[in-house]
């Protein structure tokens, strides 16, 4: 295996995570010393940092000439993708039956869900230009990072262990590269990805994991919006953002 492929597995689960992390702390303290960032400006840093990424996975698979399939870009349609398709409509029928009921929330509900959220509620759209900008984000997570963690990640990975192993490696590692989050986030990112992950082997195909990532993001950002809308927007906007 080319060393640069080992070089992007450095950068995919050590480098831009920790860029991320330390890029929220900086964050975090401009908001403590008072300035006030938009959401949106947010948003595109990390859609920037994301398809940069992408772009350079690109490079090394045009250049290596390598198939797409081996990322889980393939065309089949065999059982275990029609299965998995089933099972997608079913959590995606979940998921906005879940989140659906916080569109008329009442003030306790709020208040719970900003607890909840803690630090992340930064992060969350409060008007509809900032909902637009999050369903682009929410598309860019789905494709970009199922992509790297689930495509690529099995992948390499698949080089040196059977892809259960795999799986379970690129599952934890997907948690702690959302660390920026806070500690108690992790298992439930990492819970998200082993669902992923459980979809792309069960279909051998990206393209289910992409869909319920994009959506479910898309969904949980909606109804976060739709309970918080009431508040009042920020009075100051700052001058440049950082991604999250």
């Amino acid at each position: 295996m080319p060393v640069f492929d080992h070089a992007f597995f450095f950068v995919l689960t050590v480098a831009y995570p920790a860029a991320s992390f330390f890029s929220y702390r900086r964050l975090l303290r401009r908001i403590a010393a008072g300035e006030t960032v938009r959401p949106t400006e947010i948003y595109r840093s990390t859609m920037i940092g994301h398809w940069a990424l992408f772009g350079l996975l690109l490079i090394l698979w045009l250049v290596n000439d390598r198939p797409f399939a081996a990322l889980g870009f393939t065309r089949d349609i065999g059982a275990g993708f029609l299965i998995g398709l089933a099972l997608t409509v079913v959590m995606l029928i979940v998921v906005m039956r879940n989140y659906g009921g916080l569109d008329d929330a009442s003030e306790k509900t709020r208040d719970a869900i900003r607890r909840q959220l803690a630090e992340l509620v930064i992060l969350m759209p409060r008007d509809r230009r900032e909902l637009r900008e999050f369903y682009g984000l929410s598309v860019t997570a789905g494709i970009v990072e199922e992509t790297m963690w689930r495509g690529y990640m099995f992948w390499y990975l698949g080089h040196v262990m059977p892809l259960w192993a795999a799986a379970l490696i690129s599952t934890v590692l997907f948690g702690l590269s959302h660390a920026y989050q806070g500690p108690r986030n992790i298992p439930m990112v990492a819970l998200a990805g082993a669902v992923f992950a459980a979809l792309y082997l069960l279909t051998g195909s990206i393209w289910l994991p992409m869909l319920l990532h994009a959506v479910f993001d898309a969904v949980q950002g909606r109804a976060v919006y739709k309970a918080l809308a009431k508040e009042a927007p920020p009075a100051e906007q700052p001058r440049s953002g950082e991604r999250a």
